[in-house]
């Protein structure tokens, strides 16, 4: 009995499971009224503004894949043994003179050293890009070509 009276006496603050819980439950509003404060505050807005076309455009890019992986022959991008070199073939079948499209060079880390070339297939179907005005690592090599109407594309990384 003494030393509850001496405790009693002291004004001590004696500590027991109701003061923990209500601990935890002052912790648990504080901590989901500062993430909710936190949620409000941030940008929710549309990352484009014109978000309906770009979805658009993103289904004309899945059709011109499927239109590349149903061709007969497929459409090669290699790169050269010796990397002085990146070589786009296209099947034999392909006319030349109706092909339309652009070699895109892209660097993924840079984007102030990507390049686009005209697609201009010689008589063996294919086109070369020298390399050695590339800087080293890795490169995207984005071909978009037309062919009656129908459009098509492939893609190959590079390492120089």
């Amino acid at each position: 009995m003494n030393t509850e009276s001496e405790q009693k006496k002291s004004g001590g603050f004696s500590w027991n499971w109701g003061n923990g819980i209500a601990l935890v439950i002052i912790l648990f509003i504080c901590t989901t009224m500062g993430v909710v404060g936190y949620l409000i505050s941030l940008d929710f807005y549309v990352v484009s503004d014109n978000y309906y076309e770009k979805a658009e455009e993103y289904q004309q890019h899945i059709e011109r894949i499927q239109h590349t992986s149903a061709m007969d022959q497929p459409v090669e991008i290699m790169l050269s043994d010796d990397k002085q070199n990146v070589t786009i073939q296209f099947p034999t079948d392909t006319n030349s003179q109706e092909t339309d499209g652009k070699i895109q060079l892209y660097r993924p880390n840079d984007s102030s050293l990507d390049h686009t070339v005209k697609l201009t297939l010689n008589d063996q179907h294919r086109q070369s890009i020298s390399t050695a005005n590339l800087m080293k690592g890795k490169w995207v090599i984005k071909v978009s070509w037309t062919i009656d109407q129908k459009g098509y594309y492939k893609q190959k990384n590079i390492f120089l």
